[in-house]
């Protein structure tokens, strides 16, 4: 039997059975919050698709790839950093610390997002002459998002280096994707006139407030009274140090994923940009059990690392890359054998995107097969030499998108993009595995 004394706390989460039971229990969490999310956001996508058609739903899809983009650099690398910085700073108890953490990243992501929003919004009104119709308020409504996401993501961060990953899933994977149906819903059953992809975003961005609303709320009550009453501690530039190698990581990594929609909607449309985006997001499902493991792994890498626990390292890195395995398979049997019926299932002219998701299904196989390779480094310290992968990575999807979308269209953009994921994928295991000496994979 595995059972621990009451009284253990540190010393049960860092022994060896603690290492697979604290994941166990974790990734159960992670799980449930992400199943219901996957769920959800696949009805969410499907809705989109048949309430917009292929042409809005692409215009929508462009508009919010800039959206992560831009949020992206607003987030600065705190939100990886913060898993890291979370969880040593709560198993050391250092609430001084924490909480100086929290004040100062908030305060400096508050400023860049709403810089960042004025930016989107200079976009809209400057660069729009050529655009589609519609375009231009997508954009403009879309930067509304841009604080709210940032935020939210930090938030995010928080609960999963507190390890409560239902909590940090919950608002965003659920609540939100669940408002945006509603709506649509409402829309549906009482049209005034055809949902346009502004108001779309528009719905998308009061849905957003509430999740950001109640997010906070599970923050606050996540935290134990030592960090409310804790006088802040500030360290700013240590935390600047590490945050902006892991915010180059993190910004190469969603630039490798929205390059191709960001190119496709330049170079070939709106109808093309709605079309790939479905596969794309349909390709997520590949790396479901990859992403569940993590939300729970990553904060217990660096407490086992910065511990020197390699044994149990070893041990919650196989039980990743296990569970990445089983539900790889499962969602790659299951995409060859129905794809045609999942694609007519968003509406006619969708089926287009089947030879591209075939494409990204593959890398994605690859990406979940090598483990948590990326984790693996920027939280044991190798964020530089991560961050130069990912931008060979980047390189050579921006150059193989610019010659390959113009000959081939949108299964050019995915054999990139394919290329791209599992070039960073295979190099970084190799890097584990030789400098750490993890096992990554099954």
């Amino acid at each position: 039997m595995n059972a621990f004394p009451p009284a253990a706390t540190m010393k049960r989460l860092l022994n060896g059975r603690g290492a697979g039971t604290t994941f166990m229990r974790g990734a159960a969490g992670s799980f449930a919050g992400k199943s219901l999310g996957l769920g959800i956001g696949f009805l969410l996508q499907v809705a989109l698709a048949r309430t917009l058609g292929v042409d809005e739903l692409g215009i929508y899809a462009y508009a919010l790839a800039w959206v992560t983009v831009v949020v992206l650099v607003a987030t600065l690398g705190f939100d990886t950093a913060f898993m890291r910085f979370v969880s040593v700073y709560m198993a050391q108890g250092d609430w001084g610390h924490l909480r100086g953490l929290f004040s100062r990243a908030a305060r400096m992501v508050m400023i860049a997002s709403l810089m960042g929003a004025g930016v989107l919004t200079g976009m809209a009104v400057f660069l729009s002459q050529n655009w589609p119709s519609g375009q231009r308020e997508t954009f403009m409504a879309a930067a509304v998002l841009i604080p709210l996401f940032s935020l939210s993501a930090l938030r995010q961060a928080a609960l999963r280096g507190l390890k409560r990953v239902f909590l940090a899933d919950m608002p965003d994977a659920v609540l939100r994707p669940l408002l945006i149906m509603a709506a649509l819903g409402v829309c549906w059953l009482y049209p005034i006139s055809p949902l346009t992809a502004r108001d779309a975003m528009l719905i998308q961005a009061g849905a957003a407030l509430a999740a950001f609303l109640l997010g906070g709320k599970l923050l606050f009550a996540s935290l134990p009274q030592a960090f409310r009453s804790a006088v802040p501690v500030y360290a700013s530039a240590h935390w600047l140090k590490i945050a902006f190698p892991m915010f180059l990581i993190s910004a190469m990594h969603v630039v490798l994923k929205q390059t191709d929609v960001l190119m496709i909607g330049a170079m070939l449309g709106p109808r093309e940009t709605g079309i790939y985006s479905v596969a794309v997001r349909l390709s997520d499902l590949a790396v479901f059990g990859l992403t569940a493991a993590n939300a729970i792994c990553a904060p217990m890498i660096s407490e086992y690392f910065h511990a020197d626990k390699k044994a149990e390292l070893q041990r919650i890195v196989r039980l990743a890359a296990r569970m990445s395995f089983i539900f790889t398979t499962l969602a790659t049997v299951a995409m060859v054998l129905f794809s045609d019926w999942i694609l007519g299932i968003f509406g006619p002219g969708f089926i287009q995107a089947k030879t591209a998701l075939m494409i990204l299904f593959i890398a994605q196989m690859v990406n979940a097969l090598t483990g948590p390779v990326g984790f693996l480094m920027v939280m044991t310290g190798h964020q530089v030499r991560a961050a130069y992968i990912n931008g060979a990575a980047v390189t050579a999807n921006v150059v193989l998108n610019l010659i390959l979308i113009p000959r081939y269209g949108i299964e050019g953009a995915a054999f990139s993009t394919a290329f791209s994921i599992v070039l960073w994928n295979v190099w970084m295991l190799v890097f584990v595995r030789r400098r750490l000496g993890i096992r990554s994979t099954v």
